[in-house]
């Protein structure tokens, strides 16, 4: 079992890197992949996001998965992802907005204010 999963984290590595490093920032708005759909940086950390989530340590490129099965992620499937200047990660999904801030999961939905619980780009 552990050499499944860790099939499967080096493939999601691989094309998460190959995704980040083969299509610029500015064109990411009209790129749709099912591994990766959006990708940022903040203190030395590329976050890329869409079928999971990822966190690559840009110097050593350590990663670490967030996915429902080994994390609290509420979902595995986003659209877009932001960082705000805390560091707090912003993500866009088809369940409503997420907020994670390193520690905890709050799914932000439209009872709580925002438009729509579907966002995109």
């Amino acid at each position: 079992m552990k050499k499944i999963e860790t099939f499967f984290y080096l493939a999601f590595l691989f094309f998460a890197i190959a995704n980040a490093f083969a299509v610029e920032r500015k064109d990411l708005t009209n790129y749709n992949s099912r591994s990766t759909s959006a990708v940022a940086e903040k203190d030395g950390f590329i976050w890329a996001a869409g079928s999971g989530l990822a966190k690559i340590d840009a110097n050593t490129f350590y990663a670490e998965f967030y996915l429902p099965f080994n994390s609290d992620v509420p979902v595995c499937s986003f659209r877009d992802i932001a960082i705000d200047e805390a560091g707090t990660i912003w993500l866009a999904s088809d369940i409503g907005l997420i907020e994670f801030n390193g520690s905890e999961w709050t799914i932000h939905r439209s009872e709580g204010g925002i438009s729509t619980d579907t966002l995109s780009k």
